[in-house]
């Protein structure tokens, strides 16, 4: 049986109505609906507990297509790829190969920097939603680069 394809306005509300039930995926399904229930389960089972990569997985899907399923979804959080530490170590190597001697100290952003002129074609950047913090996702599978 192929899984139902939602549009990303659709993957947002469920994301919120199962944050109103902290995830749970019984709750969200029986009283938010069926996608409620799969956003709680992906929660668990591939966010690793961690809403703010779920909603930044969620942007960077919406980015890529306008519906989309479970399998893609989770295809996107499966994808994700680089911490803040591994973004930061990136943009220095970048630094210090196309200008070598150039004061790193002197970028106050390093992640910044990193996600805007280091990301490789098939990456993605999106934010937690809430604080700010920011997610790499490698989307190659997605968009036929491997």
């Amino acid at each position: 049986m192929k899984e139902l394809k939602y549009s990303g306005e659709d993957w947002d509300a469920a994301f919120n109505q199962a944050d109103d039930y902290e995830f749970c995926e019984t709750d969200s399904r029986e009283s938010a609906g069926e996608l409620a229930g799969v956003v709680a389960e992906l929660h668990g089972a591939e966010a690793g507990n961690d809403e703010g990569l779920l909603y930044a997985a969620i942007t960077v899907a919406k980015g890529l297509a306008e519906e989309f399923d479970r399998e893609f979804l989770g295809a996107v959080l499966n994808g994700h790829d680089q911490d803040h530490e591994g973004m930061e170590q990136r943009a220095t190597g970048y630094i210090l190969a196309k200008w070598p001697g150039f004061p790193i100290e002197e970028i106050g952003d390093l992640f910044t920097f990193g996600t805007k002129y280091a990301l490789r074609e098939y990456e993605r950047v999106a934010d937690d939603g809430s604080t700010g913090f920011r997610y790499v996702f490698n989307v190659s599978k997605l968009i036929g680069k491997e």
